[in-house]
């Protein structure tokens, strides 16, 4: 069955969908269709830089590039699982995986960069390109400060699978056991999810206005003061979240499934 694990976009009417068998989808604005991606492979995350400079990774190094017009592979030099990706501009973009795989894109080639921890990774965001978040198993975080990556105490040994911000000191991590950890400028710190089920995925439209989604069709929502759990209407495990707008945010997950939130 179609088991989708990301999406991301670069407008309300360009997003992208990501899963296995090499499956990509795309939201023109009026529906979503299938796009060749010229690969069999697992696809584990997608990011652009603009509708017509997007990037999806994958399994067994798999990198693929769309320039506006087609899906083609780009030349990875690892091949090992890369489950996340995110870039500060068009020529400064990051690749992160299993076996502390970390990857950069200078704008025309992808080289390997001293990771300093031996853990898998799994989710990787910045603010800015001197400042860069990675988080993976065993409540590994690491940060970029524009030359080196370093480790950062997170306060948990649970799995950390994905990291979002809506500044420099308010950034996101979820993961495992309904982990839910906060960066405030100086230090993480967790906070009460209300939940034990995976987190798979974070996203924010706001400071105020922040989804996670996971396990069974769970989907959390922070107001600024708390989480609370929202009612999804799916027991898919929902593995990916991103939107938009407050008015525009989807959700996707196993089974094929996509879900779309139309109300801020």
């Amino acid at each position: 069955s179609l088991r989708l694990l990301r999406v991301w976009g670069a407008a309300k009417d360009g997003v992208w969908a990501v899963g296995l068998a090499g499956t990509i989808l795309h939201w023109n604005g009026s529906g979503w269709s299938k796009v060749t991606s010229g690969t069999s492979e697992r696809l584990l995350r997608v990011w652009g830089a603009a509708k017509d400079d997007v990037w999806a990774v994958g399994k067994a190094g798999t990198i693929l590039h769309w320039d506006g017009s087609r899906w083609s592979k780009v030349t990875s030099g690892t091949s090992g699982y890369l489950r996340g990706v995110w870039g500060a501009a068009k020529d400064d973009v990051w690749a992160v995986g299993y076996k502390a795989t970390i990857l950069h894109w200078d704008g025309s080639a992808w080289s390997k960069v001293t990771s300093g921890t031996s853990e898998a990774i799994d989710g990787v965001w910045g603010s800015a390109k001197d400042d860069v978040w990675a988080v993976g198993s065993a409540g590994t975080i690491l940060h970029w400060d524009g030359k080196a990556w370093s480790k950062v105490t997170s306060g948990t040994i649970w799995c950390l699978l994905s990291v979002w911000g809506a500044a420099k000191d308010d950034v996101w991590a979820v993961g495992g056991g309904g982990a839910i950890l906060h960066w405030d400028g100086s230090r993480w710190s967790r906070v009460t999810s209300g939940t034990s089920a995976w987190l798979l995925s974070v996203w924010g439209a706001a400071k105020d206005d922040v989804w996670a989604v996971g396990y069974k069709g769970t989907i959390l929502h922070w107001d600024g003061k708390a989480w609370s759990k929202v009612t999804s209407g799916t027991s898919a495990w929902l593995r990916g979240v991103w939107g938009s707008a407050k008015d525009d945010v989807w959700a996707v997950g196993s089974w094929g499934t996509i879900l779309h939130r139309t109300v801020p």
